[in-house]
Parts: structure tokens; C-alpha cells; sequence
């Protein structure tokens, strides 16, 4: 078994999937039908089990012995992870080393204004966001920091 030694993060919106799509087409690259396994995001994992009291809801590959099963049967060269979350992650990179210290990132980038809006509007479709103004959901960035106002279908508090 090889295991993932790229790892496809960044911001939401800012083509990560496209990116992981595109490596998934080269021969020497496996890429898990599994898609954003979050597995190295271990505060996001906790921050979660606090708020919903539901370890299997959002974050299915925790432990490493799920998570290396995504990648049993790689005969490729490079076998890739592509999960936004851990751009929000502050263990994630430190995970990842820890895990494989060869390991390459790839992180995508997009104007913070463009991709805040286009971000509220994917989170509202995911209804993990419930405030429709763009900019009434900004001002109560700061009661949601106190886990006030967080909708229940959030994965995780920090994602708002």
C-alpha cells in the first residue's frame, strides 16, 4: 500500500476540485473515490464532537486505520488527498508532516471578497448557514465565536 504523499487543500471556491480531478486523469496519480476525507483536520474532529455530540456525522475517516483503507490498492506513483478543510485546520499541515514527511501541498488561493460571498452562498446551500444576508451573517461573526446563533446543521463551529 503506498500512501497519499500529495495533499490538494485550500480555500473553498477556489478550484480544488478541478485540481484533483484533473491529477485523478494521469496514470501515475490514484485519487480515492472518497472525496475530502478530512482526516488530519484533528481540531476541526473535536471541535465538531463538542458541538454535536455525534462522532460519525461530518468527519468519517478519524481514526488511521479507516483512513489508510482509502488507499489499500495504490499502485500509482503519487496517491493524492484533496480536502479543503484543512486550510481551516491549525493541526492539519503538523499532521500531515507527522504522517509522511515527504509530502507535497498544494494550496489554492482566491480574492478573500469573491470568495466570501461565494462561500456564504455555498454554506447556505449546504444549510449549514441559515443567515441569507451576506453581510448580517459578517456582523455576527463575533456572537458565533461565543457559540451564539450557530445553526444546528453546522459541521463544526469555525466554519461559519
Amino acid at each position: 500500500m503506498k500512501h497519499p504523499n500529495v495533499f490538494v487543500a485550500g480555500m473553498p471556491k477556489t478550484g480544488t476540485t478541478s485540481l484533483v480531478s484533473y491529477l485523478s486523469q494521469h496514470p501515475e496519480v490514484f485519487v480515492p473515490e472518497e472525496k475530502e476525507p478530512r482526516h488530519f483536520c484533528t481540531d476541526l474532529i473535536a471541535e465538531s464532537n463538542r458541538f454535536h455530540d455525534d462522532k460519525s456525522k461530518y468527519f468519517r475517516f478519524r481514526d488511521d486505520e479507516a483512513y489508510r483503507e482509502l488507499y489499500d490498492d495504490v499502485e500509482a506513483d503519487h496517491a493524492v488527498d484533496g480536502t479543503v478543510e484543512y486550510s481551516f485546520s491549525a493541526e492539519a499541515a503538523e499532521n500531515i508532516k507527522a504522517f509522511n514527511d515527504d509530502a507535497r501541498i498544494i494550496f489554492g488561493f482566491r480574492h478573500p471578497l469573491s470568495f466570501l460571498t461565494s462561500y456564504h452562498a455555498e454554506q447556505r446551500l449546504w444549510s449549514h448557514e441559515t443567515e441569507a444576508s451576506f453581510s448580517e451573517a459578517l456582523r455576527m461573526e463575533e456572537q458565533r465565536r461565543d457559540g451564539v446563533n450557530i445553526p444546528a446543521n453546522a459541521p463544526y463551529p469555525s466554519i461559519l
